[in-house]
């Protein structure tokens, strides 16, 4: 019975070829495989949706505490077939949680310093701006400005 070798036999533990020099470090990493880079997407039923989500959805009547309601509205009415599982939605709750903790002790503390007691909308625009760098803080102070003046809108009516 002849004993066959693996390719890989060829190479020590760090990668180094042990019978010639023509083969390098870099040729031996990027070997072509085969598999597809891209996996094929899932599309789950309605029923798999349902399931998914409702441990996710609050009871009726129950308060609800942070984003996670809200978030699993938006991303059912954005993306229709994509599933967060509970550790991810209550993950991005948090953050959500801390970012809106750190704007509004900015704001307080910008409205403490004018001498006021209320926090006007500049106090929470500079604080965005403050917390929120870059494109970031001027988009997130842009979508603001719209919700409030869409809610604004719909109040009048």
């Amino acid at each position: 019975m002849e004993h066959t070798t693996s390719p890989l036999a060829d190479y020590d533990a760090f990668g180094s070829s042990t019978t010639s020099s023509a083969v390098s470090v870099a040729s031996f990493h990027s070997i072509p495989t085969n598999e597809p880079s891209v996996q094929p997407v899932y599309v789950h039923t309605d029923a798999e949706l349902k399931d998914h989500y409702k441990d996710l959805a609050p009871a009726k009547g129950k308060a609800t505490h942070g984003y996670q309601a809200a978030m699993v509205r938006a991303l059912k009415s954005n993306h229709v077939n994509v599933l967060v599982q509970a550790g991810g939605v209550k993950a991005v709750d948090g953050l959500l949680n801390d970012t809106m903790n750190r704007i509004m002790e900015e704001a307080n503390f910008l409205a403490q310093r004018s001498g006021r007691k209320t926090i006007l909308d500049h106090d929470v625009h500079c604080a965005v701006q403050l917390v929120l760098s870059g494109t970031l803080g001027r988009d997130a102070q842009t979508m603001g400005q719209r919700a409030v003046d869409t809610y604004d809108e719909s109040s009048k009516e």
